[in-house]
């Protein structure tokens, strides 16, 4: 580097950007030396960045701490830790800088920083400096102060943090409003240490935010309310304070709707454990609901019926009371309340026929399955809201990370992988196959491999797929955007993003010559994913939009069909599109101990939802090359294609294995199902023309037979 090459004092800034961005793209290194002298480079970069008064000098040094941090959050495992703790107090002291755009990298660092261990402590002490960056101008470093309190936030700090928030909705701009709201109400229930604290939180968010609750957030109040499993009995406190609450909360002249409708709902349902109450009795009830009637949508005022009815059932005498109100909406004007008011009076009719339906129809909701639960789908909401913006947004990495790390749980893999998901008809055996018992290398590795027991995969024949436009198809199965297919007349260019188990991409038509009309798309052999495709739009390059939902597991490759007419002439085209099992798998951060310990029960169990395929395969690479080479590049294929979290084993100084656990994400009967999946390579260096390929899978056997099919599709 030549030092007279500076930039306001600084040599050569853009060069040293470009070389700490160029490590980042490299493992740790396993020569010590390699890692002092780093060490050394990066706190002399820790320690000689200042704030100045030139704006260009400040731009040029911070440019490079930050990537300096970069490095050190990528190499954490090697580095030591007083390295990290010098970075995270210097990013303390940036995130008070006056300059926005420093403030705004040293916010982004801190939200990567979590990633590590033991950082959650150091980044606590910054809380305060977070909060006050909630009020700042900026609107990017809003943003980032509020993703980076979300994923801040534990049990020790919940209430600090979502009082801050909740303080917050009445002066947040639109722009944030709703990703705010829907954030609070995620951490009131992932936090709350007693659902009374919950209650009280969710009834001023929608008191003070209503605008922007969603059904979905609503929703998932009821259900809380309301109780999951054998909880529902033990809910009985919590459904008279949150009818107490919501009784206080509607007491007033103006209510926002979706306070209405939850309060309707948990009147009908449990008013009657406040009637008691002094001020609360039925008739009370009924008018905190019937004044605020009239100014509610045709929806709220559906719901208030319904709630009506069913105070009627509780307390006989409001029952000319709500009658009166549906002989008045049997002639309304909207369908669905005229409906409402008939059925419903003819249900408080008294017959001794209708006595055994209105006691069925009206009786207490039920309590939700636990799988509900467990669902929650304003996470699902946080994934799509932010989607929009940056793919590597620390908001979704992180919650990512926390819920896979907390799927490893191996109660909870037994559970996700239970028989009521093993229903396809795979062809499965109930031994090793002989191609894999009469290999050279079987006795070695016979502990490592599925010899007899249910579920045994027999190892599947290669990929199939179109092969007019095989390179591309590869490139793509791990690159988001690119060339799908290309001939001397035509160019697609294409663009794919996946939030498992949904997706959506985007073609647009390159014509050499002359125009396309007439465009018909079909996907054929799309088994397990669905595809909605809209309508083509024209323009000088057509484009077509489709969003896609993985449905159950599957291992084809989908056929994209194209029928157009260029200039005079008809056409068909197809081609195969990259939306293959991969696509729907998410990584795992698993130890080597556990999954060993997992791996092991998946082998030997003979559970019927547990999946073994076990194959040698031929070596990529030239047998002078050595083996740990070829696990690397084969700890990137799983990594970087197969998505999956890729560990060595024991170590990177003694690599002899390469395990890699994820989980692939499909949606079934409205719900999200994740399915563990768990790969090991092997090599071995008396034989290094061979690898040892095992895969592991629970619920869907062709989970594990597609990614086979890949891998070896990379690989020969």
């Amino acid at each position: 580097m030549c030092i007279r090459d500076r930039y306001y004092g600084t040599p050569n800034p853009w060069l040293q950007v470009k070389c700490l961005r160029a490590l980042q793209q490299f493992p740790p290194p396993e020569d010590r030396s390699a890692v002092g002298n780093l060490s050394e480079v990066l706190t002399y970069i820790l320690k000689h960045t200042e704030v100045t008064k030139s704006v260009n000098k400040n731009n040029a040094d911070h440019g490079i701490l930050f990537e300096a941090v970069n490095v050190i959050i990528h190499y954490s495992t090697v580095l030591e830790s007083d390295l990290r703790t010098q970075a995270l107090t210097l990013l303390g002291v940036f995130i008070s800088v006056k300059e926005p755009n420093i403030r705004y990298l040293a916010l982004e660092c801190l939200a990567k920083f979590y990633q590590l261990p033991n950082a959650e402590g150091i980044l606590a002490t910054h809380m305060k400096t977070i909060l006050n960056s909630l009020r700042d101008n900026d609107i990017s470093i809003r943003r980032r102060a509020l993703d980076i309190l979300y994923i801040l936030c534990s049990q020790e700090t919940s209430e600090k943090v979502v009082t801050e928030l909740l303080a917050y909705t009445e002066v947040a701009d639109l722009q944030i409003k709703e990703e705010l709201v829907l954030k609070i109400a995620i951490l009131a229930e992932k936090f709350a240490n007693n659902l009374y604290w919950y209650i009280e939180v969710v009834v001023k968010l929608v008191s003070t935010s209503g605008d922007y609750i969603s059904d979905d957030i609503w929703y998932r109040i009821v259900q809380i309310i309301t109780g999951f499993g054998r909880e529902a009995t033990a809910n009985r406190d919590i459904q008279r304070h949150a009818a107490l609450k919501l009784f206080t909360a509607m007491n007033v002249a103006h209510v926002h709707e979706t306070l209405l409708k939850i309060g309707s709902y948990v009147l009908a349902e449990y008013g009657q454990l406040i009637a008691d109450q002094p001020g609360r009795d039925a008739f009370k009830q009924f008018d905190v609901l019937n004044r605020h009637f009239s100014t509610c949508s045709a929806s709220g005022k559906a719901m208030i019926l319904t709630a009506f009815v069913k105070m009627s059932h509780t307390f006989p005498e409001l029952k000319m009371e709500v009658q009166n109100i549906l002989e008045v909406h049997t002639e309304h004007w909207d369908p669905d309340l005229q409906q409402r008011a008939v059925e419903y009076l003819n249900l408080l009719k008294d017959e001794e026929d209708i006595e055994a339906a209105r006691t069925t129809v009206l009786e207490k909701m039920p309590a939700y399955t636990e799988d509900i639960q467990s669902n929650n789908p304003l996470l699902r909401r946080i994934y799509a809201l932010k989607m929009g913006g940056k793919v590597k947004d620390q908001t979704i990495v992180n919650e990512q990370r926390r819920m896979a790390e907390e799927a490893v749980d191996l109660g909870k893999m037994k559970l996700t992988g239970g028989a009521n998901l093993a229903d396809e008809p795979l062809a499965t055996a109930s031994k090793i196959s002989d191609s894999v018992r009469s290999h050279p290398l079987f006795s070695q590795c016979k502990k490592s491999l599925a010899v007899e027991g249910p579920n045994i995969i027999e190892p599947p024949g290669p990929l199939k797929a179109p092969s007019t436009n095989l390179a591309q198809f590869k490139a793509l199965l791990s690159e988001p955007v690119g060339i799908v297919y290309e001939d001397a007349n035509l160019q697609i260019d294409y663009k794919c993003e996946v939030n498992a188990p949904t997706g959506r991409l985007a073609m647009q038509f390159v014509t050499r010559g002359a125009p396309i009309t007439k465009l018909s798309v079909m996907i054929l052999n799309a088994n397990g994913v669905n595809f909605n495709v809209s309508p083509v739009r024209y323009d000088d390059n057509p484009k077509i939009m489709a969003e896609f939902t993985a449905t159950d597991a599957h291992g084809t490759v989908p056929v994209c069909s194209l029928s157009f007419t260029q200039g005079d002439a008809p056409r068909s085209v197809e081609f195969a599109l990259p939306i293959t099992v991969n696509k729907f798998v998410t990584s795992v951060e698993l130890p080597n101990e556990k999954f060993e310990s997992f791996y092991e029960e998946y082998t030997i169990s003979s559970n019927r939802p547990y999946y073994k395929l076990d194959s040698f395969v031929k070596s990529p690479a030239p047998p002078q090359v050595p083996v740990t080479e070829v696990l690397k590049k084969m700890g990137g294929l799983l990594t970087n294609c197969m998505n999956l979290k890729a560990n060595p084993y024991p170590n990177m100084k003694d690599l002899k294995m390469i395990n890699a656990a994820g989980q692939f994400v499909f949606k079934k009967d409205g719900a999200v199902v994740n399915l563990p999946v768990m790969v090991q390579i092997e090599t071995f260096a008396e034989n290094p023309q061979f690898l040892r390929l095992s895969l592991r899978g629970a619920g869907k056997g062709e989970v594990i037979r597609g990614l086979y099919q890949l891998i070896l599709f990379f690989i020969s």
